[in-house]
């Protein structure tokens, strides 16, 4: 099997912490980064749920904070 770079952009935080987890089960971010490339094409999407947790209350906060903009953009 050849092999092909793949250059992506992730966060400092991140990437050291996905290091450190992938050093702890013994293996390298590369590897790592194939194992789930490899459970996306086998399961043919994401291979875990991707949900909103957005709560009536985190609703409720966004509505107001948009409201509250709005009344402060027709004020000028």
């Amino acid at each position: 099997m050849s092999s092909v770079a793949l250059n992506i952009k992730v966060d400092k935080e991140l990437k050291r912490q996905a290091d450190a987890v992938f050093s702890q089960i013994g293996l390298s971010t590369s590897a790592g980064i194939n194992i789930y490339l490899k459970k996306v094409v086998a399961s043919k999407g994401i291979p875990f749920a991707l949900t909103t947790n957005i709560s009536d209350e985190d609703d409720a906060m966004e509505m107001a904070r948009t409201l509250s903009r709005k009344a402060i953009n027709d004020a000028w």
